[in-house]
């Protein structure tokens, strides 16, 4: 019901989906706001999501080359670019 939340939700899930599509060993980016899931390109969902959990972020597989991210509404500018900037030294 707020506007304002939506917004910066909006906002914020944009610039999730734009920072996963620039990571190498990604190749699908889709969702909407900040639910998003991500295709790895041959990768295993499972195991990227355990070295992930090493580095303190938390995603989900939800399928062999699958990860969905679905952080709280409340998250900010610096949670999202640690989580991709995490998500970067996994990936390679």
């Amino acid at each position: 019901d707020d506007p304002e939340l939506l917004r910066r939700v909006r906002e914020l899930g944009a610039r999730l989906s734009g920072g996963l599509k620039e990571l190498d060993g990604i190749d699908d980016v889709r969702g909407r706001g900040l639910m998003i899931g991500a295709g790895l390109a041959g990768g295993d969902a499972r195991q990227v999501a355990l070295r992930a959990l090493e580095q303190g972020l938390i995603v989900n597989p939800i399928g062999e080359e699958t990860l969905r991210f679905l952080p709280p509404l409340v998250i900010g500018e610096g949670e999202v670019e640690e989580a991709l900037e995490i998500l970067g030294r996994v990936l390679d």
